[in-house]
């Protein structure tokens, strides 16, 4: 059939978000993405301050992710991020994702270092609905959205789905991955603040680590009450660390 795009208008575009069925993917590999929305917001993240939910995210949250919870829809995304983490990825996960996560959205990243790329990745970012509806997303080197295209041929929707699962088989969960990122010490006190655990009485169980578990093991503790998770991790990094919870003894990868 060969290759064909549709431009696709804002409101055809949102009505994807409200119409489909079972599941919405995106796949993300920019690291920086230019958003009129949120540049008040990403100004203030880089002189130091804090903030919850602004209002591009909030409408996100509200019109995107809590009916797709509540309906039993998936949304979810992988975003290829490149270590050191640039000012945007730290401020899209300290103020988008740790909020997202929480309601609903599944978040997950595949870290890499700066230069190099996931074998069999694409560069490029798309939408998959329900497996079947493939939309192109075009940004620009600085990362400006440029427009949204529904591709129709069915090699590419395919493919768009291969790279889908081989994405997701390779990335981490948001709060695995804030747990090991020194510098995300924000987000995980966020993710804790804000998962909803059912029983009142795990939260005062977990709530007081062992001094010996590194805070972002606690986190993950706390949001999943899962010793197992505790006692691998205190297995995995709980020697590369030092001085406590200061960012001196995180890793240095983030």
């Amino acid at each position: 059939m060969g290759r064909v795009f549709r431009s696709l208008d804002d409101a055809e575009f949102n009505r994807f978000f409200a119409e489909f069925r079972f599941t919405a993917y995106r796949l993300e590999s920019l690291q920086r993405y230019d958003v009129s929305y949120e540049k008040a917001e990403f100004d203030l993240f880089l002189n130091g301050r804090r903030r919850g939910e602004f209002p591009g995210i909030a409408q996100w949250i509200e019109r995107t992710v809590r009916p797709a919870r509540h309906s039993g829809r998936l949304l979810h995304r992988v975003h290829v991020v490149e270590e050191p983490l640039s000012d945007y990825v730290r401020f899209e996960c300290a103020w988008a994702y740790a909020h997202t996560v929480p309601a609903g959205e599944d978040v997950r990243l595949i870290p890499v270092p700066s230069g190099e790329w996931p074998e069999g990745l694409p560069r490029h970012d798309y939408w998959l609905f329900d497996s079947s509806i493939l939309v192109a997303m075009h940004y620009r080197e600085d990362g400006t959205f440029e427009a949204a295209e529904i591709v129709d041929d069915p090699g590419e929707i395919v493919q768009a789905n291969y790279w889908r699962d081989m994405a997701v088989y390779r990335s981490i969960s948001f709060a695995v991955f804030a747990a090991k990122c020194g510098s995300l010490s924000l987000c995980r006190r966020q993710i804790a603040r804000r998962c909803s655990i059912r029983s009142s009485a795990m939260i005062r169980r977990s709530a007081k680590p062992s001094s010996r578990l590194p805070s972002g093991c606690s986190l993950r503790c706390r949001v999943n009450s899962c010793c197992a998770y505790r006692k691998k991790v205190v297995a995995r990094v709980g020697g590369k660390r030092k001085g406590g919870s200061s960012g001196a003894g995180r890793a240095q990868s983030c």
